[in-house]
Parts: C-alpha cells; sequence; structure tokens
C-alpha cells in the first residue's frame, strides 16, 4: 500500500477534517483568486476523498462562508473589551485597541479575506452571508456599546445602528485597499488612521 493511499485512508475527527478542509481552502486562497478555486483542488492539499468534502460543505461558497466566520470570531474575541456592554473602561483605549487588533488579524488573513470580499460581488450566497450575517452582527454589538455610552454620557450619537453600519463599511473598504493588496501598508499604519476617525466620530 503507498504512502498516498494510507494518507487518504486515515480517519479524523468531524472537526479536525473539517478544519484541513479550510486550512487547505485558506492556503489556496493566498495563491489564486476565489473564481479559480474548486473542490479537487482543495482536497488534494487534504489526502481526504472528494465525497469527504460534500460531508461538511456543499460548494466553495460555504468554504468561504465558513472562513469569514471564523476570522469574524477572532475578530470578535479581540474587540470583546470594547464591545462588553457591562465592562468599566476608558472607552476611547478600548476602541482604539480593538482596531489595532483588528486590523492585525485582517493583515494575518489579508489574502482570504481580500478574496472572500471579492467573492461577495460573484457569489449571491457569500454576500447575503456577509450583508445580513457578519455585517449585521457587527452592527448589532457595536450600536448596542453606543447606547450603553450615551445613556452614560460617553458619546452623543444619535443614531449608533446607522453610525455602526457606515464605521463597519468604512473599515472593510480600508482594510481591502490598504492590507490586501501589495504593496501593503502596516496594520499599525492603518489602525492609527481608522482610530482617529473613530474616536472624532464618536468621543469628539
Amino acid at each position: 500500500m503507498s504512502v498516498a493511499t494510507q494518507a487518504k485512508r486515515i480517519r479524523r475527527a468531524p472537526s479536525d477534517a473539517q478544519r484541513e478542509i479550510l486550512d487547505a481552502a485558506q492556503a489556496l486562497l493566498r495563491e489564486r483568486p476565489f473564481r479559480e478555486m474548486g473542490v479537487d483542488d482543495i482536497m488534494a492539499r487534504t489526502g481526504m476523498t472528494r465525497s469527504t468534502f460534500y460531508h461538511y460543505f456543499r460548494n466553495v461558497d460555504d468554504v468561504a462562508i465558513a472562513l469569514m466566520r471564523r476570522v469574524q470570531g477572532e475578530m470578535m474575541e479581540a474587540a470583546a473589551p470594547w464591545l462588553d456592554t457591562g465592562a468599566d473602561h476608558d472607552p476611547v483605549v478600548a476602541a482604539q485597541h480593538a482596531i489595532r487588533s483588528s486590523a492585525e488579524i485582517f493583515a494575518r488573513n489579508a489574502a482570504v479575506l481580500t478574496a472572500i470580499h471579492e467573492a461577495s460581488f460573484q457569489s449571491d450566497a457569500v454576500q447575503d452571508v456577509w450583508r445580513h450575517g457578519v455585517l449585521e452582527d457587527w452592527i448589532r454589538a457595536i450600536a448596542a456599546q453606543l447606547h450603553v455610552q450615551r445613556d452614560r454620557g460617553l458619546t452623543r450619537v444619535e443614531d449608533p445602528e446607522e453610525i455602526a453600519r457606515a464605521l463597519l463599511l468604512m473599515n472593510t473598504t480600508v482594510f481591502v485597499e490598504r492590507l490586501g493588496h501589495q504593496p501593503a501598508d502596516t496594520p499599525e499604519a492603518v489602525a492609527e488612521t481608522l482610530a482617529h476617525i473613530w474616536v472624532g466620530a464618536l468621543y469628539r
């Protein structure tokens, strides 16, 4: 029995198999556009069968969505100190830290997130999850914090939901343009610009 055949027969826990498929797709998106990524390309890097792919995902759109959700979770965790409505902190310092951490996470995943951003214009499914899932999750979390801060007299924003939406769309555009294309800026420089705008809009 060949080594390749043995590799294909290695049994993996479901969570390990799914993570391996996502890791393989993430590596591919560093090399090629989303529209050029196929199921066979992904699975060739895992040693698993094509049928295994369809056990976890319906198509490559589902993979893009899962990768988007994975990075979203990492960013949400990084922004948690500012998003925590029960926390007693300096909102300016917490916002600056959240933006800097998010920029660093985007920079580490720039190729993948830029590819997924472009995929959102090619795939209705990816765009729907981005607009009505990821973006709305962030808007709710940020707006909830702004409502609390307004009640505490820390900000005077009149429409937290719309302010949150505008700031998030700005972040996405700036991240893609300045971190997702070469030559890329440093995440520190990008974060400094964005933090200046956020602090000015929320805490002037």
